[in-house]
């Protein structure tokens, strides 16, 4: 089997390569008008001798430099909401371009989002990845339950993507490939007044291609490859499939269809039990729930199956008037860890998900609507999980210029609804949340050098009713054309979601399938629990050194407070003594228990984070050669961390401590001692007030001190590239509160490699090599662990 996949992939690689060689040539520079050359991407740009560049420059009347120079100063509007050069952004903004993720040779969104700087990506298995900016998220001992990133604003053009369910980023379930991205812009830091609730850490914007400079054009990409496990469980596949058809019926209507399908093997088919056995296991090993946990993974040695589609009708009447419409839907599964479950780290996730989202600008206002629904089963095979769910944004803004002024007024409302699962669920009948929020942001340029920003707008919830102001206040001096100093302070905050907030559930389990014991966990929403607040402070620096040099700087401390999170508050049995004489105690038979209850609520905790840091870039384009490297060095320390949490373990041991003495006097014939936790009947309850609360301000563990990378594209012949790239953190850990256990993650470096064959322009056919070193380490706690991968890849363009 092994040898047949290697064969396979062998023949398909020669048999690209071959018809590469065969169809290889570039359009004449005589050909080429000076809109075609400015549509050049660097990569296109370098496929050409220096003698046809010197003569391209000439056409378009700019110097060689100032054509290379377009790399650094790409364009970005998520900043301040309107299209500017990089360089003058006033906040830490980062963007990949659509060159940049064929350059790549990725085959997912997060994988892409290991080139931005301040962006921690941690793989949990082959194709799904956990997300941060900066990495605030995490909390120590709540990493399980909140794996998904619940405070970076995610959205695709525009529309907001997170779950209402969890808040975080269902990254299998997007509706789009990588194929189908113009450019990823990111904003680093709170960014609340600009995009509302859930841009804490941060922005993620995805913005896809809408149109094609050809009447008619196809894009496709095929990317497949092998995954080397060793030394686990030998060798896998993993493949990624992208098709986009443009059609430009006129000036004004275009039209775009698109397809991805994604398909990962994992690299290994154990999961990890936080119970007896303790550690990696096959998953047939042990059963809970009553049921055979196979039934809760659709195949274990499957990372990802998902498949999505969009399709794009855009109308310009005139400069003034325009309309994109854009409807898709998405399938997907994946084994990650989306929520704790108690008895092992990973679960399977379903999504389907179908939606709209209709673009409008009419002369001086945008109005953004769009709408998605569908089914999520959060945790497959565990009852309740799985609900309907839909979600609603609606956003309105005035933006006018006048003079030195840009004035952006505007007003969002988001709605969002639940619904039971016929079969029953952890959300009782139909849920909503809802929240609207007016906001105003001005953008003065005060002289030729000085820019000022001002931004605020008020959150207005369902729940919690209290409203909730963010702010922005923003600086900007140019020194020159080549330097830039910013300074930024901001607050924002999280929205309220379904699981902290809704959650009522009662579920009854069963720990193994040849006992009759069943334990019953509550856990139980709160819907007065306060929401995450941030306030950030931030400072920056450009400098371009020459044309060829860019670095970059910015320092940062942030302050996040309003943290809740799932707090054990009893753990209850019911014990039964009847057959437990003296001769049972000194053979070592145990009491039955009969029966048991855990409880959960959700709660806010006095826990405070700090994060003070800094991220520094540097950048160099030099005829044929791109380089950048780029670093975030930062403490994050925490207030009021309790180190003696109620958890499952403690409760149970002080529960035990109260049972022994009543052993020992059934086997000495002694008289039966008093019980602290006996509540009669043999009920014994141990409560969250029986744990003492231990406070002490510490530095994190949970979010690495340092992380960054690299990235060389090197054009060294006429038809040939290398990229190589670099990602690495130092090490950190890994803690779960409610199984009360830590795992360790050690530092990693990953190394990526990839050769490209151009051909016909933007054609290429390209190998690449990712985790060059074959770092084994897990990277995210309780998961898969990492290998090798060989991927050969073909993107056409037609």
């Amino acid at each position: 089997m092994i040898q047949q996949r290697i064969r396979s992939f062998l023949m398909g690689f020669l048999m690209l390569l071959n018809t590469g060689f065969v169809m290889a040539q570039v359009k004449p520079v005589e050909e080429l008008t000076q809109d075609n050359i400015l549509s050049l991407s660097f990569d296109e740009l370098t496929a050409y001798s220096l003698e046809d560049i010197v003569k391209m420059a000439a056409i378009v009347g700019v110097s060689i430099d100032d054509l290379y120079n377009r790399t650094f100063n790409k364009g970005v509007s998520i900043a301040s909401k309107h299209e500017e050069n990089y360089f003058d952004t006033p906040l830490s903004t980062s963007v990949l371009t659509a060159e940049d993720i064929e350059r790549a040779g990725v085959m997912s969104i997060p994988e892409m989002l290991r080139l931005m700087p301040g962006v921690i990506v941690r793989e949990k298995s082959n194709g799904n990845y956990d997300v941060k900016i900066r990495g605030s998220n995490s909390i120590d001992g709540q990493q399980s339950l909140f794996s998904e990133n619940t405070l970076t604003l995610v959205m695709i053009d525009g529309r907001i993507v997170y779950s209402c369910i969890t808040g975080g980023t269902f990254w299998e379930a997007l509706p789009i490939g990588i194929r189908d991205i113009e450019r990823i812009e990111v904003i680093r830091g709170a960014a609340s007044v600009l995009y509302g609730a859930n841009a804490v850490t941060g922005v993620i914007n995805i913005i896809t291609k809408k149109s094609s400079p050809e009447k008619v054009s196809i894009e496709a990409n095929s990317s497949n490859g092998i995954l080397l496990h060793t030394p686990y469980d030998g060798i896998g596949s993993m493949g990624s499939q992208n098709l986009s058809v443009f059609v430009n019926s006129s000036e004004r209507l275009k039209f775009r269809i698109a397809a991805n399908v994604t398909d990962r093997d994992r690299t290994q088919s154990d999961i990890y039990f936080y119970t007896n056995p303790v550690g990696y296991h096959p998953v047939d090993s042990v059963a809970v729930y009553g049921s055979d946990p196979k039934k809760m993974f659709s195949n274990p040695k499957k990372a990802i199956k998902a498949m999505g589609a969009t399709g794009l009708v855009s109308y310009r009447l005139n400069d003034n008037i325009r309309f994109d419409l854009t409807a898709g839907l998405q399938k997907s599964s994946a084994i990650i860890t989306g929520m704790e479950i108690f008895f092992f780290a990973h679960t399977e996730r379903v999504s389907n998900s179908q939606f709209f989202n209709l673009q409008t600008k009419i002369y001086d206002f945008d109005i953004h609507l769009d709408h998605a629904w569908g089914r999520d089963d959060i945790v497959k095979g565990l009852p309740g999980m799985s609900a309907g769910r839909s979600t609603t944004n609606l956003n309105v803004e005035y933006k006018k210029h006048w003079n030195n002024l840009m004035f952006n007024a505007g007003l969002a409302a988001v709605y969002n609804s639940l619904k039971e699962n016929p079969a029953g669920s952890f959300y009782k009948g139909t849920q909503t949340l809802y929240s609207w929020s007016p906001n105003i942001h001005l953008d003065y340029q005060a002289t030729e050098k000085l820019r000022l920003i001002a931004g605020i707008r008020l959150e207005n919830n369902k729940i919690p009713t209290k409203p909730y102001l963010t702010w922005q206040l923003v600086g900007s001096y140019k020194f020159s054309e080549n330097s830039i100093l910013r300074a930024v302070y901001s607050r924002a905050n999280r929205s309220p979601f379904m699981l902290d907030m809704n959650f009522d559930s009662s579920v009854a389990m069963k720990t193994n399938p040849t006992n009759t014991r069943w334990t019953d966990v509550y856990m139980e929403g709160d819907k007065k629990l306060k929401l995450v607040v941030a306030d950030m402070v931030e400072a920056g620096y450009r400098q371009k050194i020459g044309k060829h040099i860019l670095v970059t700087l910015e320092l940062f401390h942030s302050q996040v407070s309003g943290y809740n999170a799932p707090v054990m508050k009893e753990f209850g049995a019911w014990i039964d003594f009847t057959d437990l004489d003296a001769a049972a105690v000194l053979a070592g038979k145990m009491p039955t228990v009969s029966y048991a209850k855990l409880y959960y609520n959700f709660q806010n905790i006095p826990e405070k984070q700090m994060q003070t840091g800094g991220t520094a870039g540097l950048g160099i384009v030099v005829d044929g050669l791109s380089f950048r490297l780029w670093g975030t060095l930062q403490q994050t320390t925490t207030q009021n961390h309790n180190i003696n949490p109620a958890t499952m373990k403690q409760m149970g041991d002080l529960l035990g401590a109260d049972v022994y003495p009543y052993m020992v006097a059934i086997a000495l014939g002694l008289p039966k001692p008093p019980m602290k936790y006996d509540k009669g009947n043999g009920y014994f309850l141990v409560t969250n007030d029986d744990i003492s609360p231990n406070y002490v301000n510490t530095t994190s563990k949970s979010t690495p001190s340092f992380y960054g990378g690299y990235e060389v594209n090197w054009r060294f012949i006429k038809h040939f590239s290398l990229f190589s790239s670099g990602y690495t953190y130092s090490r950190h850990e890994f803690s779960d509160r409610l199984s009360d256990q830590t795992f360790p993650i050690h530092a990693k470096l990953l190394m990526n490699g990839k050769i490209a064959y151009h051909f016909q322009e933007s054609n290429q056919l390209f190998l690449s090599v990712n985790n060059i070193l074959n770092a084994t380490d897990t990277e995210y706690g309780f998961l898969d662990r990492t290998g090798m991968q060989i991927v050969v890849g073909l993107n056409v363009k037609f």
